[in-house]
C-alpha cells in the first residue's frame, strides 16, 4: 500500500477489518485492544485496530438470506440518514476495542414494519462503527492516520465507501487500481534488501482513482447513532 510514513494508513475491507496507522515511535494501548508492532520499514512503527467481521457480516446475511453480498449492498442507496436498525456485528467476538471473544451479535430495535434493505443497512453501518471505535482507540495511542487508502473487496462499493467516512469522520481514497496486496509488499521489500532500488523509489503509495470526504450533516446524524451503538456494545455493563 505504500504506508510508510507517519499519519499515513489504510482501513483493509475484507472478512475482517483492519485500520493501520504508521507511527514513529512506540506507543501502546493494550486496554482497548489496539496492536503496537514494528513496522516493515526500520526505524518505523505501526498500530492497528482489528475487528473481526467486517465483508463477513453481509456474507453471514447472504447465507440466510438467500442472497448474494453484491445483491444484498445493491438494496442501499442513497443514505441521508441512519437505519432504524442498530447492528452490532460481534458473530466471530471482537478484538478492538473489547478484546471479548465471546462477544455476539445482534440486531437492535427491530419492529415489524422494517424492511430488508433497512436490516442491510444497519449491518453495513454497525461495521462502520467498529471501525469508528477503532479510530477512537487509534486517537488515544496517539497514531489516529492523516490519510487512508482502502483496500479489500468491500472497497467495490460506493454506497459502504461514503458510509465508513460519514461514520468515522476520515477522509478515504481508493486506488486506481486492486492489485496492492501482500505479494507487492514483499516484493518491495525483497527490492530494497536486494540493493536493486531506493526506498523512495520503490516505496510508493498508488494513484488514486477517487477520494472520499465525510458528509457533516449526515456525519452529525451518526455521531448520535454511534453513542446508541456503543451504548449496547459487549462492555456497556
Amino acid at each position: 500500500m505504500g504506508a510508510v510514513n507517519p499519519g499515513e494508513g489504510f482501513l483493509s475491507l475484507g472478512t475482517s477489518g483492519v485500520l493501520f496507522s504508521v507511527a514513529d515511535k512506540f506507543a501502546t494501548n493494550t486496554d482497548r485492544a489496539v496492536h503496537s508492532f514494528c513496522h516493515a520499514v526500520p526505524k518505523t512503527w505501526h498500530h492497528m485496530g482489528v475487528i473481526l467481521s467486517a465483508t463477513d457480516a453481509l456474507a453471514w446475511f447472504g447465507q440466510i438470506t438467500g442472497q448474494s453480498p453484491a445483491a444484498l449492498t445493491g438494496m442501499v442507496n442513497d443514505v441521508t440518514v441512519p437505519s432504524p436498525i442498530t447492528f452490532l456485528p460481534y458473530l466471530s467476538g471482537e478484538r478492538t476495542p473489547h478484546n471479548a471473544p465471546d462477544a455476539t451479535g445482534s440486531f437492535q430495535g427491530l419492529r415489524r414494519d422494517h424492511t430488508l434493505p433497512d436490516m442491510v443497512q444497519a449491518i453495513m453501518e454497525g461495521v462502520g462503527f467498529a471501525f469508528a471505535d477503532c479510530c477512537d482507540a487509534l486517537d488515544t495511542a496517539g497514531s489516529r492516520p492523516q490519510t487512508v487508502s482502502v483496500a479489500g473487496g468491500g472497497s467495490q462499493s460506493q454506497t459502504r465507501f461514503q458510509m465508513i467516512a460519514n461514520i468515522t469522520g476520515l477522509v478515504l481514497t481508493a486506488p486506481e487500481s486492486g492489485s496492492q496486496g501482500a505479494a507487492l509488499g514483499a516484493a518491495r521489500l525483497a527490492i530494497l534488501a536486494s540493493d536493486a532500488g531506493a526506498a523512495g523509489d520503490v516505496l510508493t503509495t498508488a494513484r488514486i482513482d477517487r477520494t472520499v470526504e465525510p458528509t457533516p450533516a449526515i456525519t452529525a446524524l451518526y455521531a448520535e447513532r454511534l453513542e446508541d451503538y456503543r451504548s449496547e456494545g459487549p462492555h456497556s455493563s
